[in-house]
């Protein structure tokens, strides 16, 4: 899968054509934006895009600084007035410029994944299927007159699904899967230190962070960061390295303890559970690693169970407090807790008998709690129930259940080490998102979705490559 070729005459104008094709496309994307939004960074983002795509003729550029920008900018404002810079409709342009500097790229060299690397790859199938369905139900939802203005809005969220074959086409072009899993982690952790340092600039005392929570919506990335600093952490050959790696685990940690949200807590844990299970029993399973993983799991539990006493008598407050949302929880009184029952419970009857297509792309939902109208509520599983119907629902989840099964086939496949690892990331991970999922809109409206389509890719060609002798040593 060498790349071949020179640049000739024809090649030189087939860059410019592309170039000047972008610029234009970028120009009258910007320029909409400007007009129907009036926003001033409009032109400012056009000016960056513009260099880019002119001045950086990386094809690996562009994705790599907009999925450092999903990663590490803040999306949402709350009552601590943490700063908005990410917004979704910058995706589908980026993209657009994203594809067509690939498709160059690929005809300038010339590029042709050979057959007989390429597997029958289910998930892509699964996927396009997904997108079927979703194209059809926003057509739907344009017919029965939902909300124009938040069915284009949806659509650029969820075309993020699209992405996948974008990933899959570059890495069988580009291989350096390893290194994008790294820029993944890197970004991550300045998420971390982000969220740490707004929180310091915001709390006068450590009681406050605890009572009054906050939320940027960034802390769902710690379900990639942590086992990807765990992989770094065991690919390390020097005490330098590890030591390192070891920073950058405490600041994933930090950042998932920071976000105050339970459902992060516990897939996190999930996450860390599955690595370890994983991990320990990569080589098989004896009576010998069975007795060590009994013991790590309790070691954990007392450990946690200590750091709570000890953050209690540091804080000169009780466990009760530190516990108060939880309480709730076991209790069935937590307000966010019944909240998501209500609007369960409200989708379902709203639905009513339109439970194959749902009532739409574009369909608002009330809360009755606020009195606000919603394009949706936090649930995926039930939001995926209430846009596109059992079809959109089942496909959704699909997808995902398709992923986890050539995450574990990488991970019991690998003869290398890395390989293997990030099996065992990608496969702890990929759960974390589904039961985390259960409590947001992460596998339909959050831009994450760009991140796990990342990892979906890289298991597929992963697995490609090892069809042939060298395909691991040269794409990694």
């Amino acid at each position: 899968m060498q790349r071949m070729g020179i640049l000739s005459r024809e090649d030189t104008h087939l860059i410019n054509s592309v170039i000047t094709s972008s610029i234009v496309l970028l120009a009258i994307t910007v320029a909409s934006v400007y007009l129907y939004r009036d926003d001033k960074y409009a032109i400012l983002a056009l000016g960056g895009l513009v260099f880019l795509v002119r001045g950086s003729w990386r094809v690996w550029m562009l994705p790599a600084i907009y999925l450092a920008y999903v990663i590490a900018i803040p999306r949402d404002v709350n009552e601590l007035n943490f700063p908005v810079f990410f917004h979704p409709l910058t995706f589908m342009p980026v993209f657009l410029v994203m594809i067509i500097l690939l498709f160059a790229d690929r005809v300038l060299y010339r590029f042709n994944t050979p057959r007989s690397v390429i597997r029958s790859d289910y998930v892509g199938t699964i996927i396009a299927a997904f997108i079927s369905w979703t194209i059809l139900i926003y057509l739907y939802g344009m017919s029965v007159g939902n909300s124009t203005r938040y069915l284009f809005f949806e659509i650029s969220i969820i075309s993020m699904y699209l992405s996948y074959y974008y990933w899959r086409s570059l890495f069988r072009h580009k291989g350096h899967i390893v290194a994008w899993n790294w820029l993944i982690l890197g970004a991550g952790v300045i998420a971390g230190v982000e969220l740490f340092w707004y929180i310091f600039l915001t709390f006068t005392d450590i009681m406050g962070f605890i009572l009054l929570r906050t939320l940027n919506r960034q802390p769902m990335i710690t379900l990639i960061s942590v086992p990807l600093s765990l992989t770094f952490i065991l690919t390390r050959k020097t005490i330098w390295t590890k030591l390192l790696g070891t920073g950058l685990l405490l600041i994933t940690l930090m950042h998932t303890f920071l976000s105050q949200q339970r459902s992060i807590w516990l897939g996190v844990a999930i996450v860390g559970f599955i690595y370890f299970t994983l991990f320990l029993f990569r080589k098989g399973y004896t009576a010998k690693k069975l007795l060590v993983w009994s013991l790590v799991m309790l070691m954990i539990a007392a450990s946690f169970y200590g750091m709570l006493v000890l953050g209690a008598w540091i804080l000169k407050t009780d466990l009760t407090t530190l516990l108060t949302r939880w309480e709730d929880v076991k209790s069935l009184s937590d307000s966010s807790f019944q909240m998501r029952i209500f609007d369960l419970n409200k989708a379902i009857h709203d639905v009513g008998d339109n439970w194959f297509l749902g009532l739409g792309g574009g369909k608002l939902t009330n809360w009755i709690h606020t009195g606000w109208n919603f394009y949706y509520f936090d649930i995926s599983y039930g939001m995926a129930y209430f846009k596109g119907g059992i079809p959109l629902l089942f496909l959704m989840t699909l997808v995902y259940i398709g992923a986890l099964t050539k995450t574990f086939t990488l991970y019991i496949r690998s003869k290398d080490t890395i390989s293997q690892l990030l099996g065992i990331t990608y496969t702890s991970t990929l759960f974390g998102v589904l039961f985390v999922s259960i409590f947001n809109t992460g596998l339909l409206f959050y831009r994450h979705i760009i991140v796990w389509m990342l990892i979906i890719a890289s298991t597929t060609v992963l697995l490609e490559q090892q069809k042939t002798k060298s395909g691991v040593s040269t794409q990694l």
